[in-house]
């Protein structure tokens, strides 16, 4: 069946024609070009031609019809449902309960999308009886990206809010002379995370769920393969009909690459060099008792400028290893080095300014992102960084509690008096979350390696080993959300959680980060446990995944799940962990991009899908994802959607949209049909 396409403006437009109502008056001034200028004739034409086509064609529901693949099931609150299946749904409904539970206290806000948000929504809806409004227009000139100053965030003056540490826990109080009680910022209780925990330890172990899961991913995966092998022609026509757009300019983030391995080694080499020839005198290190400058250190080292390459500056890649690496060639199952700083004892040149205890760390830092040592790098809007600060989850020799009073007690009292610290306040306002790494395939303590067994409090931490992962994701969830209620609060930016999890390790990971997390880093793991991978598909929790960092360390390439995870319509994304030691080219994410496509045949509309959910998924504010992605952007499916800005075509995200309801409602059916049974209808 033919397809009526509302053709969007031409961007190449932009600057040849004026946005008048009157349809007469362009054809006037296109005339009197021709009339002005003879060599404007054939320009001018095309012009009005184009506008014409534009103007013909209305938008309708009809452009976001595609071939369909029904499949017969049952419906209605009495449909014959098996027992294990209303039993899986049931489960599968109280999972997702839980997760919007905990993700309510997580407050994540903007304080300008509320407003903005409200001047962007749509009067119509394509699925409520198709578009009543007038053609979208050419606009007069292309436009401009959004600015941000962080030094021009306002100030604040501080607040009456009063705040202490409970148990590992920070509560916040408000005391005025109108309000005599002090008003608490609710967050749940660390018993409330380890019960509910074991709950969802239950719905993804072997059973009546894995099962239910399992098939379900099954078929999301075999009826994307259906839509393509039906829809790939109609989707690919209607990116061609869209002008100046492809896949090499569309907007594509990062969304997990770490601050001290964000360069490649050429780029290191020559900032090195650079630093040789423009500062040889600058204390670069700390040597038998003396400072060092960095002339001193080659000279020590009998090298030159001229000496100097990637060989000779250090073994980035050495046997196929990070740097540092002791393990013999091949074992690609530790990541604990990697992830410690980079602990680059067998780089002689470049550790000098990627080991994070000696002097010239500082000054590639400075270069690469004014921040503190390794934060990593979210998402960059050029030329405006936005960063995600790392939490390690070795306290080393300081105690759980101190740790957590040294991280969350700063930021409790600069959000509380921003003049406290201006320059914190300043870069509190570039970060947008927090992540939390460290090697997920060490073991926890023998007495809690049960995942819902709750541990002591940080005050009462005593072992000499690292808490077990949920132990981490709890107490950092707990402070985050009061941070993040205080911050709304005093109209300031907030922060997401973004944890590597799932990279290594046991599925219980995952599970404790489908309750606290936003959205995660790896995941991996999650191919192992199709009841928990079902759940995080229900809940479209970004994936920041990168399949040639897991290539390097974990999981060989071709047994990466990243293909199946984007068939079966999970929120998934591509991005390069530490291009300093995966990486060759000048441009890692891109590298990503092409071997994937080549790997997994990825079409240009799957690439530009993909590039889409890297840019939803990162902590861009909401001026610039509306300036990258379209102005309806953060509505669901099609109506969402510009293709004159993302390249996709709104047929696949209309598929993606009514894949996810349809699974929504087989379950929301299930649940009726139980409770149907037992006189209480849900």
């Amino acid at each position: 069946p033919s397809v009526i396409l509302m053709a969007p403006p031409n961007p190449i437009l932009e600057e040849e024609q004026a946005d008048d109502q009157d349809k007469g008056s362009d054809v006037s001034a296109l005339r009197a070009a021709v009339d002005k200028d003879a060599s404007l004739k054939v320009q001018a034409l095309r012009s009005l031609q184009r506008r014409n086509s534009f103007a013909d064609l209305q938008p309708t529901s009809e452009q976001y019809d595609y071939t369909r693949v029904h499949i017969d099931q049952p419906s209605g609150a009495d449909a014959g449902f098996d027992a294990d299946t209303i039993k899986a749904c049931t489960m599968l409904d109280k999972a997702m309960s839980m997760r919007k539970r905990w993700q309510a206290y997580m407050v994540i806000a903007d304080p300008e999308e509320a407003a903005q948000a409200r001047l962007d929504s749509p009067v119509n809806s394509p699925r409520k009886g198709g578009f009543q409004g007038t053609p979208l227009e050419p606009r007069r000139q292309r436009k401009r990206s959004p600015e941000f100053n962080p030094f021009a965030l306002p100030c604040p003056p501080a607040s009456n809010h009063t705040f202490r540490a409970v148990d590992g826990v920070y509560e916040v109080s408000t005391n005025s002379p109108s309000n005599a009680a002090a008003s608490k910022f609710n967050v749940p209780s660390v018993s409330e995370f380890y019960r509910d925990m074991a709950f969802l330890t239950q719905v993804t172990s072997p059973g009546s769920v894995t099962t239910y899961s399992y098939k379900r991913l099954q078929v999301l995966e075999e009826r994307f393969n259906l839509h393509v092998m039906l829809n790939n022609e109609r989707e690919q026509a209607v990116q061609k009909q869209v002008p100046h757009r492809d896949f090499y300019n569309v907007r594509k983030v990062d969304t997990h690459v770490h601050h001290s391995a964000c360069m490649n080694q050429k780029h290191l080499l020559r900032f090195i060099k650079s630093k040789l020839k423009k500062d040889p005198n600058e204390i670069v290190a700390f040597r038998d008792g003396r400072f060092m400058t960095l002339a001193e250190v080659f000279a020590s080292l009998h090298l030159t400028s001229y000496d100097l390459s990637v060989d000779t500056a250090g073994d980035l890649h050495q046997d196929g290893q990070p740097p540092g690496r002791t393990v013999p060639r091949g074992n690609h199952k530790r990541g604990d080095q990697r992830h410690g700083g980079f602990k680059v004892s067998t780089c002689r040149v470049a550790g000098l300014y990627l080991r994070p205890e000696t002097l010239g760390m500082g000054q590639i830092g400075k270069v690469v992102l004014c921040a503190p040592p390794r934060p990593s790098l979210r998402a960059v809007a050029d030329p405006d960084p936005a960063a995600l600060p790392h939490l390690p989850q070795d306290g080393g020799d300081h105690k759980l509690n101190d740790m957590v009073n040294n991280i969350f007690a700063p930021l409790f009292e600069v959000t509380r008096d921003p003049a406290s610290n201006p320059q914190l306040h300043a870069f509190l306002g570039t970060v947008v979350g927090f992540d939390c790494v460290d090697d997920e395939s060490i073991a926890p303590p023998e007495a809690f390696d049960q995942p819902h067994q709750q541990p002591p409090t940080p005050a009462e931490w005593t072992h000499t080993a690292n808490p077990p992962y949920s132990y981490w994701m709890y107490y950092l969830y707990a402070n985050l959300a009061a941070l993040n209620q205080l911050r709304t609060e005093r109209g300031m930016n907030t922060f997401e959680f973004r944890p590597h999890s799932g990279e290594a390790g046991d599925v219980d990971h995952l599970t404790s980060c489908f309750l606290v997390a936003n959205k995660i880093n790896h995941g991996i793991q999650l191919r192992k446990a199709p009841g928990l991978q079902y759940l995080y598909y229900l809940a479209q929790i970004g994936i920041a995944m990168s399949p040639l960092s897991n290539n390097k360390l974990f999981l060989d390439y071709n047994r990466n799940p990243f293909r199946k995870y984007f068939a079966q319509g999970l929120n998934v994304s591509l991005s390069t962990d530490d291009p300093l030691q995966l990486h060759v080219t000048k441009e890692p994410l891109m590298e990503e991009y092409s071997v994937a496509a080549q790997v997994w045949k990825l079409s240009s509309v799957d690439q530009c899908e993909i590039a889409r959910n890297s840019v939803l998924q990162s902590g861009l504010e909401y001026r610039f994802k509306r300036h990258f992605l379209g102005r309806h952007f953060q509505l669901k499916g099609a109506q969402g959607n510009d293709i004159r800005q993302t390249n996709v075509p709104s047929i696949r995200l209309e598929y993606r949209l009514d894949q996810l309801l349809e699974e929504m409602a087989m379950i929301r059916d299930a649940v009726n049909a139980a409770a149907n049974k037992q006189g209480t209808r849900k």
